[in-house]
C-alpha cells in the first residue's frame, strides 16, 4: 500500500482536449443565446422588456452578449473605479434623453 504510479502527462492531448471543450461551451452559449425567447411571443418579449425598462431589441441584444456579459461588466468598471450603485441610480430613459440632447448639439 506505498505510493501508486503517477499518471503519465500529456500537455499537447491536454491542449487541445481544453479548447475542443472551451469551443463546445462557446458554440452552447451561442445557441442558448439564440433562443432565449424562442418559446416566447413578440407581446411576451415587449411586456418583459417594459418590466425592466428597455425596448424589445435592447432586451434582445442584452440576451445575444450573453450570460457573462454582467461580470465583464463590472470588471470594467473595478478596473475604471467607477461605483455600480451611482449607475444603479441613473434612469435608462434619462440617459437616452441626455445622448439625444448631446447628440443634438452637433
Amino acid at each position: 500500500m506505498g505510493r501508486g504510479k503517477e499518471l503519465p502527462s500529456y500537455p499537447v492531448a491536454e491542449a487541445a482536449i481544453k479548447a475542443i471543450a472551451d469551443w463546445v461551451n462557446t458554440y452552447r452559449n451561442a445557441i442558448g443565446s439564440n433562443c432565449e425567447f424562442g418559446m416566447c411571443g413578440p407581446d411576451e418579449v415587449m411586456r418583459m422588456a417594459r418590466d425592466i425598462g428597455v425596448t424589445s431589441s435592447q432586451l434582445q441584444d442584452l440576451v445575444r452578449k450573453g450570460p457573462d456579459s454582467a461580470k465583464l461588466l463590472k470588471r470594467m468598471l473595478v478596473a475604471l473605479r467607477v461605483d455600480p450603485k451611482v449607475l444603479a441610480d441613473i434612469d435608462p430613459a434619462c440617459h437616452a434623453r441626455n445622448e439625444m440632447a448631446v447628440h443634438d448639439l452637433y
